[in-house]
Parts: structure tokens; C-alpha cells; sequence
């Protein structure tokens, strides 16, 4: 991952325990026979069966670019608080000591929009929601991300994808490292329906 980049964990809600017994109290002891959470959670998986999901979540905190965040909007069922440039500065702009990108047009580009950001604001006294319009989406941003485990799933069958553009291929990457440690048989039944 970029050293730009950062995923953590905030909290966990949850486990593989509380998604077996949603599973147990929504279909009823017929139609789960088994006490064992592994079981449940592989039928569940197998049957493309959601709604127990709902009921675990994560929640992130991640930084990137505005791009990158941009596609994480796509994902309604998620909850997010976004860094807001209408009441604080950009990442850049107050880390002296950030990792810049390599010398080249886009790091210029950047140090431009900042200076010009800065003059707008203290300058010509811009409202900071008029002015950050000129920030690049190659511009750092952090957010914290509240995802359930069915949608965290989806994100992931996405944004593992080749297809997948490379920032947020790598994002997802380190959230599939830390789902699987938060939900180890969730994680293996639904790594295992992707083989």
C-alpha cells in the first residue's frame, strides 16, 4: 500500500457468534439445525443468504485520495464521515512531514492548488466551501468508513477485482487482512465461495 494510504480498525461490532444466532432467530431451529457456528455460517454463504450478515460491521478509518474516496461513495449502505475541507485544511497543507509523491507534474500540480487554496482563504478571504473546488482529486482526504459484514463482502468482491483501479485495490486488500482476523469463519466461508 502507499505510504500515502492508511487503514485501521476503529471498532468491531459482532462476531461469527452474533451472525449465527440472527441466522437462528430469523429462520427459526427447523431450518438451522446446528448449534455450531461454522455450519450455519457456510449455509448461509452457500445459499447466498445476506440479512445475518447485517448484523456484524466494521468500522475504518482510511486515508487516500479524493479520487479513491470518491468511489467509496458507491457503497449507500455504508456510513461515512468525511474530513471536511470546509472546516479544516488539507491533509498536505498542515503535514509538513507527509510522504509527497515523486518529483513530476502531479506534485507541482498539488503545490500550486495549496498555495492557491491558501491565498483564497487568507488573502481574499474565500469561504474555505468556495475555494477548495480548485484542490485536485489526487489530494489526500480521511474518512471513517461503518460497513456492515454483507456489504464489507460486496466491497470486496469489487475492489479485489483486477479490474479494480490500484488504490483502492490496495485499500481493500488491507481490509480483507483485517476482516479475516475480526471474522475468522465468516472470512474462510466466504474466501472459500470465491475459490
Amino acid at each position: 500500500m502507499s505510504e500515502r494510504n492508511i487503514v485501521k480498525v476503529i471498532n468491531r461490532y459482532g462476531s461469527d457468534g452474533s451472525i449465527a444466532l440472527a441466522a437462528r432467530i430469523s429462520y427459526g431451529a427447523k431450518h438451522v439445525e446446528s448449534e455450531r457456528v461454522e455450519p450455519i455460517i457456510n449455509g448461509l454463504i452457500a445459499n447466498k443468504e445476506g440479512t445475518p450478515f447485517e448484523f456484524a460491521s466494521m468500522w475504518f478509518y482510511i486515508r487516500c485520495s479524493r479520487l479513491c474516496h470518491s468511489q467509496f461513495l458507491q457503497y449507500r449502505h455504508a456510513s461515512r464521515i468525511t474530513r471536511s475541507t470546509r472546516r479544516v485544511d488539507p491533509i498536505e497543507s498542515e503535514s509538513a512531514d507527509l510522504d509527497k509523491l515523486p518529483a513530476g507534474y502531479e506534485q507541482k500540480h498539488i503545490d500550486y492548488a495549496l498555495r492557491d487554496y491558501a491565498f483564497q482563504t487568507d488573502e481574499l478571504k474565500i469561504p474555505r466551501e468556495i475555494a477548495r473546488r480548485i484542490l485536485p482529486m489526487s489530494i489526500l482526504t480521511e474518512f471513517y468508513w461503518l460497513v456492515n459484514l454483507r456489504e464489507l463482502m460486496h466491497f470486496l468482491d469489487e475492489r479485489l477485482s483486477n479490474r479494480a483501479e490500484q488504490e483502492i485495490r490496495d485499500i481493500a486488500k488491507r481490509m480483507e487482512l483485517e476482516f479475516a482476523g475480526a471474522f475468522p469463519i465468516t472470512y474462510m466461508a466466504w474466501r472459500g465461495s470465491n475459490a
